[in-house]
Formats: C-alpha cells, sequence, structure tokens
C-alpha cells in the first residue's frame, strides 16, 4: 500500500502568521534581519496540529502497511524471519495494541520537528481571537513565493476506511 498523496501546494498568493502581543520579541529578527522564529512541534497552541490521530486499520491493512515498511537493507538473521511472521504477530498483539505503537512512534519520530502554521486570510476572526491575543495582536503576511514556495494546505478530513 503506497503511502497517500501530499496535500497539493497553497494557490494563495500571500500567507499569514498571526501572532500575540507577548511574542512581540520575534518581530525584530522577522523584519530587520529576515530571520523566523520556527517552534518545536511541542510549542505549537494546539497539540492536536502536530499529534494527528492516525487512521484505525483492519489487522489486513496493518499487515499490508508494514510490509511496505519493510527495510530495503539486508535484515539481520533474527529479524529477517518476522516478516514472514507478520500476519501472525499482528493478530497477536491486536490492531489496538499495532495502532498504539504507531501512534506512539510517530509522536517520538516527530517531536523535534518545527512547525509554522500560516493562514491564508488576514481577516479570519477566530485566528485573531486564539493566535493573536484576542485581536491584540498582530499579523505579519508573507508572499507564497520564495521560503514559502513549498507550503501545502492542510486537508481537514474525518479518518475513514480506504475501500
Amino acid at each position: 500500500m503506497p503511502p497517500p498523496p501530499l496535500p497539493p501546494l497553497t494557490q494563495a498568493p500571500f500567507l499569514y502568521r498571526y501572532g500575540a502581543a507577548e511574542t512581540l520579541e520575534r518581530l525584530e529578527p522577522l523584519l530587520v534581519e529576515h530571520r523566523l522564529y520556527i517552534p518545536l512541534a511541542e510549542n505549537v497552541n494546539d497539540l492536536r496540529d502536530v499529534r494527528p490521530r492516525l487512521v484505525e486499520k483492519t489487522p489486513e491493512e496493518w499487515t499490508a502497511y508494514l510490509k511496505t515498511r519493510v527495510p530495503h537493507s539486508p535484515l539481520p538473521p533474527d529479524q529477517a524471519a518476522l516478516v514472514g511472521q507478520l500476519e501472525q504477530i499482528i493478530a497477536e498483539l491486536g490492531s489496538a495494541k499495532i495502532q498504539e505503537m504507531a501512534t506512539t512512534g510517530w509522536h517520538a519520530k516527530t517531536a523535534n520537528h518545527r512547525i509554522y502554521c500560516l493562514c491564508k486570510r488576514w481577516d479570519n476572526l477566530s485566528m485573531w481571537e486564539w493566535y493573536a491575543g484576542k485581536q491584540a495582536g498582530y499579523c505579519v503576511e508573507f508572499s507564497s513565493t520564495g521560503p514559502f514556495v513549498d507550503v501545502r494546505d492542510v486537508i481537514y478530513e474525518l479518518p475513514h476506511r480506504m475501500t
């Protein structure tokens, strides 16, 4: 099972970053030196943005997925036999345990990622409320070219099963 396709590149000509008055010190390096402060995932306001729920899978889906993740380099002999036993291992552990292990592993793997959340609207009242200190903060506009040329839209959807 191949990984899902990347979301589309944004078509927005400008992108916006909201901030609270308490973070005004981040503006000077941005405006004067053209340096961005990009927080670690753990410092993002909404941890749901950086710790998404993984789609639940059936044992068969886990087996098919994990077979695509087998390393391309040779495994040590004591681990190579496990690949042929994936179905049995998954059946013994159960989908819920595999889901828990995958979620924990994903969160650990992405703990040191940095995330810079941008918005496509400068007039988003919800963003002004939550991220710009209840309309007392700021909103910085960026062109979606230059360093933001590879910005992708976030697609929010409910988890669903692939058929």
